[in-house]
């Protein structure tokens, strides 16, 4: 079930008070009938003067002024060029013109009327059957530009630390140093990465480090824990981890492609392997501030609970260093095939490490589990199965399980590969350079939970030439 956002009330709220915000003791015009209840509570607390009535006519403010006009509902009961009269003379006096009608059966003009009575660079939404409109006075010194500022999309990025290094502590956070907010999760600083940490909030007052105590640790809470504390003044947030960063220039990026009312944007990701070459891929962690959660405690995907309206971003790029081998830890596996039984991944390596502990029984029937999930990743998980006959020595099985990954991701180089490995273990030669020859015309690498590391070195191309040697000395030559 969808949580309950109203976009639009959103629109003009934002551009309110941050228009507002930057006003010198600004003095607020508000219609009661329109939707600004939450505005007016905001602009009081914070003792800003402000003229709210129901009933309004030109004759009575034709000459006040105000830094900025809210008008609702009310608007419509006039007659059209009363209506239209009063919005002039409203915005001869006032530096910013708000409109937010919801038009009903008991006005007798067209609220499209307005824009010719607006300056051509207004903003205008439409949510539901409210439109809104906002506008600058541009006979108002830095009227215009405050409200294009006003509009530009506010930023945050978030994350946790958790033993990710003070190097790419550092990298993170000068990569992350142009957003609006950057919050971090201290899962637990070593004394160079505190270090870090409080260098680098002496120059950037907008970071915030939070100390986080998570019993047991979860990743999924870990990353809730730091979108919480995310301003709610925030429009988008970027997910990263602490081993993360962004290219140089990319606020600029995202802003010039932000859409208001884009829930979520994908975006490539770049891990770099050993050699400096960038593994190529695609995420998603550019989201709406409201709406979204993260879910499972490893292995952790972003859930909305709201409509989503996706949006692809080019030229943006998350990047990462080549991460170690994760060892996945047993308790949070448990946990997340528990709470989530399709959690095919899970189930996957949750075999895989009962494995690595020799409990094998446990670790086929969490395989049985993951194969009968709809939609898993067969070729994933007949590698698992692999792995796990290799381990009770069961080489018919391995090599049916082995087949059948390669059968469901024949266009990639890694099971190809391992197929080469274990025939040679086998001393099967011959089979084993027909496996490795097709390995080696496969050249795409994707940094996914399929990617063998191993297949893309020096070791890959030592198993080829072992290969070749061996089967020189059976009298096979070169080929």
């Amino acid at each position: 079930m969808f949580l309950t956002y109203n976009f639009g009330e959103r629109w003009i709220e934002r551009l309110a008070k941050r228009y507002i915000s930057a006003s010198e003791n600004p003095i607020i015009f508000a219609d009661i009938l329109g939707p600004f209840d939450k505005l007016l509570q905001t602009f009081t607390s914070e003792g800003r003067t402000i003229e709210a009535a129901e009933a309004i006519s030109i004759d009575e403010y034709q000459e006040k002024e105000y830094s900025a006009v809210l008008l609702g509902s009310s608007l419509l009961s006039l007659e059209g060029e009363e209506a239209l009269r009063l919005i002039d003379r409203f915005f001869s006096n006032t530096g910013l013109l708000l409109l937010a009608l919801k038009p009903g059966q008991d006005h007798s003009w067209d609220y499209r009327e307005l824009s010719s009575h607006l300056p051509p660079n207004h903003l205008s939404y439409t949510w539901e059957d409210t439109h809104y409109y906002a506008a600058a006075n541009p006979n108002v010194e830095g009227a215009e530009e405050a409200l294009s500022k006003a509009f530009l999309p506010s930023i945050a990025v978030y994350g946790y630390y958790y033993n990710h290094g003070e190097e790419k502590l550092k990298k993170f956070l000068n990569s992350a140093a142009e957003a609006d907010e950057i919050i971090l999760c201290n899962g637990g600083f070593s004394e160079n990465a505190r270090l870090e940490a409080d260098a680098f909030q002496q120059t950037h007052p907008h970071f915030q480090s939070h100390r986080i105590y998570l019993s047991p640790w979860r990743h999924d809470d870990a990353k809730n824990t730091a979108l919480a504390l995310v301003s709610p003044d925030i429009d988008i947030c970027i997910s990263l981890h602490a081993d993360q960063y962004l290219e140089k220039g990319w606020k600029r990026i995202l802003q010039s492609q932000w859409e208001y009312g884009v829930t979520r944007y994908s975006h490539d990701s770049a891990i770099l392997n050993e050699n400096g070459d960038e593994l190529k891929g695609k995420e998603n962690s550019v989201h709406h501030r409201f709406g979204y959660t993260w879910r499972q405690p490893i292995h952790e995907t972003l859930v909305n609970y709201i409509p989503e309206i996706e949006k692809s971003l080019s030229f943006f790029t998350v990047y990462q260093e080549l991460p170690q081998r994760k060892t996945h830890d047993l308790t949070l596996l448990k946990a997340a095939v528990k709470e989530n039984k399709s959690d095919w991944k899970a189930w996957g390596y949750l075999a895989a490490c009962y494995a690595d502990i020799n409990l094998l029984q446990e670790g086929e029937s969490a395989l049985m589990n993951g194969l009968r999930t709809e939609g898993s990743d067969q070729a994933f998980l007949y590698f698992i199965d692999y792995q796990l006959a290799k381990k009770v020595k069961d080489v018919r099985r391995a090599l049916i399980s082995l087949n059948l990954s390669i059968a469901h991701l024949s266009e990639r180089r890694d099971y190809y590969a391992e197929k080469a490995a274990f025939l040679f273990q086998l001393e099967k030669y011959f089979e084993a350079m027909l496996a490795y020859k097709e390995a080696e015309n496969l050249n795409i690498r994707v940094p996914d939970h399929h990617d063998l590391p191993w297949v893309w070195g020096s070791k890959f191309e030592e198993l080829g030439m072992l290969i070749k040697d061996k089967l020189a000395k059976e009298g096979f030559g070169d080929e």
